[in-house]
């Protein structure tokens, strides 16, 4: 009997008024982790309404981070990252780098947006929780300092011939032993903005051969606001996953590459102000780039491949581009490609399930989050050593209260604001003058009108 079949007969019943069907809701699955609540990459790409179904356990996946070295003394991705690390070279992947040497901080901030360990109560949350990473350094530690990125040392450069090692060591070891590593995806945030990728070129070739071995290449677009480059514009990014960045508001980042081959085959994710693992056992919200969107969809391509493990790499960038948030003109376009990456989505368009995802951006700690907009958040003493609350028009009669507590409820600070005040300055000390830890932080604004609250993040 049908559910309307059902209603049907129970509404012909003696002394039945209404018939309606009793919908059963679940709790999302939100993380503990204390800076969870500072990661809105993940509450705008329903990122827990994923988690409900699947937080990359279900069957083995591993994201192969080709890129600096990661940090495995991080107590957030030291229990995921597997033996067997290496140093490519423009020969072979044969030198163990076990523990990995990080040659920068890079690779350790893209593995933890990809895969840290969720709900540990450790630092943040990555987009699978489940899968396990393994590092294939493509950058010698001579060349770098301790900054990548915009802030790297001229030296610190990697070449086509590296990548093309590591994407064969990815195919030829790792994914051909499914009973150690299971599927792989390999996440690839590097480029070279001043060249194009050559067909049937080595890089090409490594890409494509990965592809048809099973194996998922996903790739930075590139941040020159440009169209995109090598190599994530191989072969017209046929057999690869190329993603664009997005900010906090669903705006394409200025920076962001585009072109055909993001209308074609890509997808932009959040990649602005990213807060993730750095190295030290850190955390930092200064990750931004499109090399931070991009271990934000391999890992959400970890959770479809651990949902489902059958799935080919066509399969899951379909899923990933079935389910986003259509941003731009209507349809795929240059700049957002398919759109922007919803993680609930693209899991349910992998499984053939309807789409009960509901809102992007719902939970309920993030809404308080909103309601008390502190600037800069989060506050990075090394670069500002003062916080400003602004009291919320709804909130501004009398002098209003603010309070500052850590996520254990402990006051740790009190602010006087001037009457019918704007803002307060915090200088991130407590109320005996010393500065506080590393943390996320509740501020209690209240006055005659009622009360709101925020979160900040405070990193040393």
């Amino acid at each position: 009997m049908s559910v309307g079949e059902g209603l049907e007969r129970v509404g012909e019943l003696p002394g039945v008024l209404v018939v309606q069907p009793n919908h059963v809701y679940r709790p999302g699955a939100i993380a503990n982790d204390p800076y969870f609540w500072t990661q809105y990459h993940l509450d705008i790409t329903n990122t827990p309404g994923a988690w409900d179904t699947e937080t990359g356990s279900s069957n083995k996946v591993t994201v192969v981070v080709v890129d600096t070295g990661i940090d495995a003394s991080h107590p957030d991705l030291s229990g995921k990252l597997l033996a067997g690390s290496r140093y490519c070279t423009a020969a072979n992947c044969a030198t163990v780098d076990d523990p990995p040497t990080p040659a920068c901080n890079h690779a350790t901030r893209v593995a933890g947006v990809a895969a840290a360990a969720g709900n540990n109560s450790v630092a943040v949350a990555g987009a699978s929780w489940g899968a396990r990473l393994l590092s294939l350094r493509v950058f010698d530690p001579a060349g770098c300092t301790t900054e990548c990125g915009d802030k790297a040392a001229p030296g610190c450069i990697t070449d086509e011939l590296n990548l093309a090692q590591a994407l064969d060591y990815a195919r030829l070891t790792l994914a051909a032993d499914p009973g150690t590593y299971g599927r792989v995806v390999v996440n690839m945030s590097v480029g070279d903005d001043t060249t194009n990728c050559v067909g049937g070129s080595i890089i090409d070739n490594a890409i494509t051969n990965a592809w048809n071995a099973g194996v998922l290449p996903v790739l930075a677009a590139g941040n020159a606001n440009q169209n995109v480059s090598s190599p994530a514009d191989c072969s017209g990014a046929a057999r690869l996953l190329p993603v664009g960045a997005t900010d906090r508001n669903d705006s394409r980042a200025s920076f962001s590459n585009f072109g055909a081959e993001l209308a074609n085959n890509g997808v932009s994710a959040p990649g602005v102000d990213i807060v993730t693992t750095d190295v030290g056992g850190k955390v930092t919200g200064a990750a931004t780039g499109t090399s931070f969107s991009t271990p934000y969809v391999a890992g959400v391509a970890a959770l479809l491949l651990a949902a489902d493990n059958t799935l080919t790499p066509a399969a899951v960038r379909t899923a990933l581009r079935a389910g986003v948030k259509d941003l731009g003109g209507a349809g795929n376009d240059n700049f957002y490609g398919a759109g922007r990456v919803n993680a609930c989505k693209a899991l349910k368009s992998a499984l053939g399930q309807p789409d009960t995802c509901g809102a992007e951006s719902g939970l309920p700690g993030y809404a308080e989050a909103d309601a008390i907009k502190p600037f800069p958040n989060p506050l990075r003493l090394s670069q500002r050593s003062t916080l400003t609350i602004h009291i919320p028009e709804g909130l501004k009669v009398g002098a209003p209260s603010v309070k500052i507590f850590t996520m254990d409820g402990v006051l740790i600070r009190s602010l006087s604001v001037a009457s019918d005040g704007d803002a307060v300055v915090w200088d991130a000390k407590n109320a005996g003058g010393r500065e506080v830890a590393t943390g996320v932080y509740l501020i209690l604004v209240k006055s005659a009108k009622g009360s709101a609250k925020g979160r900040v993040a405070v990193i040393r």
